[in-house]
């Protein structure tokens, strides 16, 4: 799996997409997305970079 959405697959999000890293990946890291939206519509988005970090944001 490359990709997902879920709609209200948790107790605190409305929605959720994922870009799973193997969907932008070269020979040494792999860029993954994800997009949230909560219950009280407050979003949060950020950026995994497969085997080096994880940045996300409120």
């Amino acid at each position: 799996m490359l990709a997902s959405v879920i709609f209200n697959g948790t107790n605190d999000y409305l929605v959720r997409t994922n870009l799973y890293p193997g969907l932008f990946q070269n020979d040494w890291m792999g860029i993954g997305f994800f997009m949230a939206v909560s219950d009280g519509m407050v979003p949060s988005f950020g950026v995994t970079i497969e085997k080096i970090l994880a940045l996300g944001f409120s």
